[in-house]
């Protein structure tokens, strides 16, 4: 309802201030229960919920980026075998990248005598940089499985160019943990030279979480895509519309034009 130019001259993320925000209650209700974006949030990780909040609070009004979503949308709630997130490292993985373990230069011949350092007086450190590497090394051969599920699925666009991404980055993630011969090197390579190969895949994960989560709730709550339509000014058209937080709601038609208000 925010932009009401014409779709095919919208090309950026619509600009909803939070007054708008709070009447369309989508993150909280005037009481403060959840608001709509809690009832589509079916999200698997904090990654995945803050992409799908991010989708949320500023809506594409480009047509065709809207209609790439949709299709990606559908596909998804087809698919017979859908993506199951809960027990992957994302997080964990997020927070290994991040952490604030000083990333050495490499010197290969002191690569022994600062594991043995680390090894006797901190012990912590090297353990957290062993489950970093242990948790990426995992997440990506899960991410190089999913790749391969998709075998003659064909997914759309938008799916097909996450995927491709998240393939590639699967391949040399693993290429460089077989190449490297100590945890050190290993780690150094992954928050180094790697880390925005691997910060780039997250967030290809999370938009897929987000992108799952809004086919799940739309299967679940029997929702429908609206058609999209180009035209020289703004229409919505709709029937048997109502508001999902009623029990016991009475559909009602909707016509709304930049001429003449609902």
């Amino acid at each position: 309802f925010g932009d009401q130019r014409p779709l095919k001259e919208a090309d950026r993320p619509m600009q909803i201030d939070a007054t708008t925000m709070s009447d369309l209650e989508v993150f909280s209700t005037p009481d403060g229960s959840d608001g709509l974006f809690q009832l589509i949030d079916r999200t698997c990780s904090e990654l995945g919920r803050r992409a799908l909040r991010g989708r949320v609070q500023h809506p594409m009004s480009d047509g065709a980026e809207l209609r790439r979503t949709q299709h990606a949308v559908l596909f998804l709630m087809r698919r017979a075998r859908p993506f199951r997130f809960e027990q992957w490292p994302l997080e964990g993985v997020d927070s290994y990248l991040r952490s604030r373990i000083e990333v050495r230069a490499a010197f290969p011949p002191a690569e022994p005598l600062r594991y043995c350092w680390l090894a006797l007086r901190n012990r912590d450190v090297l353990k957290e940089l062993e489950e970093g590497v242990r948790q990426t090394v995992g997440l990506f051969r899960q991410l190089a499985t999913l790749g391969e599920s998709f075998g003659n699925d064909e997914p759309p666009e938008l799916i097909s160019g996450l995927i491709a991404d998240l393939r590639h980055a699967a391949r040399t993630v693993l290429e460089a943990h077989s190449n490297h011969a100590s945890l050190l090197s290993v780690d150094r390579a992954y928050r180094g030279p790697l880390r925005e190969t691997i910060e780039h895949a997250l967030s290809a994960v999370a938009e897929l979480d987000a992108l799952n989560a809004m086919a799940l709730s739309t299967a679940a709550l029997g929702w429908t895509m609206p058609e999209l339509v180009e035209s020289e000014s703004f229409l919505l058209d709709a029937d048997a519309v109502f508001h999902p937080f009623l029990r016991e709601p009475v559909p009602n038609p909707v016509r709304l034009s930049a001429d003449k208000p609902m």
